[in-house]
């Protein structure tokens, strides 16, 4: 269940939409890892996976390519949020808050393209 994670890695890694991270993980994730390193594997599987959220709000009439940039600024923060949790460990307690900040990017464009 999303909500018992701990940490943004554990909510990403583990525990959200399993079957597109395992498609992440084997086209983008090792590919990219391997060649260029853990931190620009888990960059690219975050930014690949904020173009399909913002090609998915693109198709509405009511989006716009403010609503695709704040889709798109979900997903970089999250991968600051992954990063900047593996570089500074203590800070696990406090992934909470940091993580509500961000849902408005997510949330708004959303509601926007669905009309909501």
């Amino acid at each position: 269940a999303p909500w018992s994670s701990w940490s943004s890695h554990v909510l990403w890694s583990r525990r959200w939409d399993l079957a597109l991270q395992g498609r992440l993980k084997d086209f983008v994730y090792r590919p990219i890892s391997e060649n260029f390193g853990r931190r620009a594997g888990v960059a690219c599987c975050f930014w690949g996976s904020g173009w399909l959220h913002a090609f998915g709000i693109m198709g509405c009439q009511r989006a716009n390519w403010l609503d695709v940039g704040m889709m798109l600024g979900f997903f970089v923060a999250q991968w600051v949020l992954v990063m900047a949790e593996s570089a500074f460990a203590g800070t696990k307690s406090v992934w909470i808050l940091l993580f509500a900040l961000t849902v408005p990017l997510f949330v708004h464009p959303m509601m926007i393209a669905y009309g909501i």
